[in-house]
């Protein structure tokens, strides 16, 4: 993963009826194309959702102002970095966008639509930290805690799954779970900091809705230990913080997450420690764990890997049988690929894909009926030249499928991808950021 930087703004749109010249038969080319231009390298986008026919987008912005951005908020900045949420229409236009956080800095992860029309979005902060008497003593300076009133917005998302630290103030650690929730008009309805564990820098990579609120899933690091462990928690609608659940004790790295239907929770990412009697199989391996998420029992654990090998799962979806689909890059030596791999709901492996060379993070997406899953990804599809970011269907044998949708040549990579009113993938090169949408395709 990667964080990939934006800057000022400069929407082009291109309504391309058809396959456009160019693409052959088994290669769909986007309906819709926007261009965001970079304002500065403070500049992301985190994660993109869909919203019945728009999109919700999640990143964080620079301290300064941005004047006119056809995604970015022009709003004054609330401290060292903020976060912020847009909407975009089906034709990729700005409805609204808000920057949100705290006076301190602020970095926005994950966004979430849930079953009741709220929408949420979670990052984290830095706490403040008192001012260090001096000698000759002097009265300590406490500085009163950051505003968190509906009027103020918070900010953005880390793609790349590093952990963010405060840089600012050594002592300063960013332990501080920053949950807001939003109407579709953008309006901020709640907003608070939650401490986790004191000292403890946490990511929080997912958001999971279910009936009564959102799971959060990410990552606790103690950088005193050197040590990280995954950790979930549910927020009701209400904004009540339940128990956090850890798990793994010291080499456990969480990314994405998804509910079943028997309401248990899956969660995945990497592990280099035993866990539950399995040991490494590689140096890092990559992990699904499904655990009841009321008792905090772990149910399952699938580890997947290689000797000497460096694997992840970055994306998880979950079909309505229960069979999982997960993706994340793998490196051996100096081969670099990204695996998909399909999980029966017993946890069976059913198939299996490889792809080389990718760049930037990769998105497992359900499919319509008929199909297995989408990937969406950038790299080096056989037969063409240089890394492309396209999205592939499969079917339940893991065979791809024609069309694939290609967005176009990868520059740094994907940055996300979605499904709602079709399709979206987000690419981002050195100085711009694009937008492709797919017109929905029956069956496809």
């Amino acid at each position: 993963m990667r964080v990939i930087k934006l800057a000022v703004a400069t929407l082009v749109l291109g309504l391309l009826g058809g396959v456009a010249n160019g693409a052959t038969p088994s290669t769909i080319r986007p309906n819709l194309i926007s261009t965001v231009s970079l304002p500065s390298a403070s500049d992301d986008i985190t994660q993109i959702i869909g919203s019945g026919n728009s999109w919700l987008v999640v990143g964080n912005v620079e301290k300064s102002a941005i004047p006119t951005s056809e995604l970015f908020p022009s709003e004054v900045s609330l401290g060292d970095t903020d976060g912020y949420i847009a909407m975009l229409d089906p034709v990729l236009h700005l409805i609204w966008s808000h920057r949100f956080g705290t006076s301190l800095a602020d970095v926005a992860t994950s966004i979430a639509l849930g079953g009741d029309g709220l929408i949420w979005t979670v990052g984290v902060t830095t706490k403040e930290v008192p001012a260090v008497p001096s000698s000759p003593p002097i009265a300590p300076i406490t500085p009163s805690p950051p505003p968190l009133t509906p009027t103020t917005p918070i900010p953005t998302v880390n793609p790349d799954g590093v952990v963010p630290l405060a840089t600012s103030t050594p002592p300063a650690v960013a332990d501080q779970l920053l949950i807001s929730s939003w109407s579709k008009t953008g309006q901020l309805l709640s907003q608070s900091l939650n401490l986790i564990a004191d000292g403890i820098s946490i990511n929080p990579t997912a958001v999971v809705p279910d009936k009564s609120g959102v799971y959060v899933v990410g990552t606790g690091v103690d950088p005193s230990a050197g040590t990280s462990r995954g950790f979930y928690v549910h927020i009701t609608r209400d904004g009540l913080l339940g128990p956090t659940r850890w798990i793994g004790t010291k080499a456990v790295v969480l990314r994405t997450a998804a509910l079943l239907s028997n309401g248990s929770l899956a969660v995945a990412g990497s592990i280099s420690e035993t866990l539950k009697g399995k040991p490494s199989i590689g140096l890092v391996d990559a992990l699904v764990v499904v655990v009841n998420p009321i008792s905090g029992a772990v149910l399952r654990t699938l580890r997947s890997g290689f000797p000497s090998a460096f694997r992840s799962w970055e994306s998880l979806s979950v079909d309505r049988f229960g069979n999982l689909v997960a993706i994340g890059p793998s490196r051996l030596g100096v081969k670099n690929e990204v695996v998909a791999t399909s999980f029966s709901s017993s946890g069976a492996v059913k198939f299996s894909l490889h792809f080389a060379n990718p760049v930037g993070t990769q998105a497992s997406l359900l499919p319509p009926t008929g199909n297995s899953a989408f990937f969406a990804l950038s790299s080096i599809r056989p037969g063409r030249g240089g890394r492309e970011a396209f999205l592939a269907p499969l079917d339940s044998r893991g065979r791809v499928l024609s069309p694939t949708y290609l967005a176009g040549k990868a520059g740094t990579g994907l940055l996300a991808a979605a499904r709602g009113h079709g399709y979206l993938l987000a690419v981002g090169d050195v100085s711009e950021l694009t937008l492709s949408w797919f017109a929905p395709r029956s069956g496809k």
